[in-house]
């Protein structure tokens, strides 16, 4: 008899671990049961014995799931969920339509309290070899409902060859598109927005762009809102393939700015991008309709964003997490401050205020141009922005004599360079203050920097991404006395 290569096996989860990763144990199978089947009752899956340890991305502890195995992994077996077979005691009927197949959320079945002691558990779990960090908690957002100031949507179609679809991919089946006309977590405009976009794009017979065959030509929608001051930015991402005529953009244009928003719409921009990679690559940018850029206040400061500028996907939470990590950094006045990765210089302005001097340090171009436009008009002539990779920027910045008394990190998801921190160490800052919207990556980080001579004081974690698996941190290291 042949053995099957990938059986299928019921696994509960009993742990979760940051960001998603399930652990728990394959369950033995089921005693035959026909009374109980004919009757439709539900076995009781908490009587079945555990057998071998397993893993697997995503689930709810108390979740039992059919899972396939596909290897085998430190002694526990790896398997890719297929079914959920019965929900955990823990969860609730989602408001959310779409929380069953869109993927971007994953805690839309529990209420949020349980979400936030679910999320502090992962985080003391995570920082345990930090002693400072060891009862870390997590800082609530200020709303956990149509919080995100930006989205990116995929045009593709739900199921292949089906009707042009605009949303999300779906877990495990990333070729799906699925829309979202209901989505909780971003503004309603959004999906009015979204549900326009898709309804015309079919209307006029346009059709995604599929990357093996390089046929179509609609890429993504890229829809940003400026809380804090009422504005919203649509960005239609295309390849070259098609070009669009002065009557179709001016179409597109009447068609959404006649939409029932509760914003006004201040722009629209056309992205053209024929890069292989599924992302949005503004190889050419253009305007159609409406303003360059719009404005966001934090801390009564004005900075501007653009189409492709960085800004805190949550500005509410932002503004409890950079008061955060100026409370960590303590006094700073007469010092040297340094804002790394500082996107449109947010934190570095704001910094400016408590420092004689900050320097940010930013590769996207665009991004330090709006930082530099928003710290004159902002009064703050004792802030500047260089557009470099930061870490070229520290050792220009060493060879030139600078040293910094303290150091904000603020990185992208993969961390830090290595050879960046071996910057850093030899710098010798008195303070380092580390935000990280990846708190795996800040970890090993944390890591180099202890080896280093940096002992980590204090943390916090912040829910800037309610619903979702995602946490924000903010460490204080600083330099031990040898």
């Amino acid at each position: 008899m042949t053995k099957k290569r990938h059986p299928m096996v019921d696994v509960r989860i009993e742990q979760l671990h940051y960001p998603d990763r399930a652990t728990g144990h394959v369950l033995a199978p089921l005693a035959a049961d026909p009374v109980g089947e004919m009757l439709e009752i539900e076995p009781n899956h908490d009587h079945r014995a555990p057998l071998a340890a397993m893993q697997m991305k995503g689930g709810l502890p108390g979740q039992v799931w059919r899972a396939r195995v596909k290897r085998s992994h430190g002694g526990a077996k790896v398997v890719e969920p297929q079914e959920l077979i019965r929900r955990a005691p823990i969860e609730r009927d989602p408001a959310c339509p779409h929380a069953s197949v869109c993927g971007g959320c994953n805690y839309q079945t529990l209420a949020y309290e349980t979400e936030l002691l679910l999320k502090a558990q992962q985080m003391r779990a995570l920082y345990a070899e930090f002693p400072a960090l060891r009862d870390v908690e997590i800082r609530r957002s200020p709303a956990t409902e149509h919080y995100r100031n930006k989205m990116e949507y995929t045009f593709g179609d739900e199921t292949p060859g089906g009707p042009l679809t605009l949303g999300l991919h779906q877990p495990r089946h990333f070729y799906n598109i699925i829309p979202t006309p209901h989505c909780r977590i971003v503004p309603e405009d959004f999906n009015r927005l979204r549900d326009a976009v898709e309804t015309y794009c079919h209307r006029k017979g346009w059709a995604a762009y599929h990357r093996t065959r390089k046929t179509g030509f609609l890429r993504h929608l890229v829809l940003r809102v400026a809380l804090t001051t009422g504005a919203l930015m649509v960005n239609l991402v295309t390849t070259s393939a098609h070009t669009f005529t002065p009557d179709e953009r001016r179409e597109f244009c009447e068609r959404l700015t006649a939409l029932p928003l509760d914003l006004p719409l201040v722009s629209i921009f056309h992205t053209t991008n024929d890069a292989d990679a599924d992302a949005v690559i503004p190889e050419k940018l253009d305007l159609w309709y409406g303003r360059n850029e719009m404005d966001e206040t934090l801390f009564d400061l004005t900075f501007h964003v653009g189409p492709f500028s960085f800004f805190q996907p949550n500005v509410y939470g932002a503004q409890n997490l950079y008061a955060k990590a100026i409370a960590l950094a303590g006094d700073m006045s007469g010092q040297t401050v340094y804002d790394l990765y500082c996107g449109t210089g947010t934190l570095a302005q704001i910094i400016a205020r408590h420092a004689q001097r900050v320097i940010g340090v930013e590769i996207v171009e665009e991004a330090v141009e709006k930082a530099r436009q928003a710290a004159f008009e902002n009064h703050l002539p004792n802030v500047k922005f260089i557009a470099a990779d930061v870490l070229d920027e520290l050792q220009r910045l060493a060879d030139a004599g600078e040293r910094p008394d303290v150091v904000f990190l603020d990185p992208p998801r993969q961390g830090v360079h290595p050879k960046a921190i071996a910057q850093l160490i030899a710098a010798a800052p008195r303070k380092i203050v580390y935000i990280s919207c990846n708190p795996t990556t800040q970890v090993q980080d944390l890591t180099l920097f202890r080896a280093g001579g940096y002992a980590v004081q204090a943390g916090m974690a912040f829910d800037q991404f309610p619903r979702t698996k995602h946490v924000e941190t903010v460490v204080l290291l600083s330099r031990e006395n040898k």
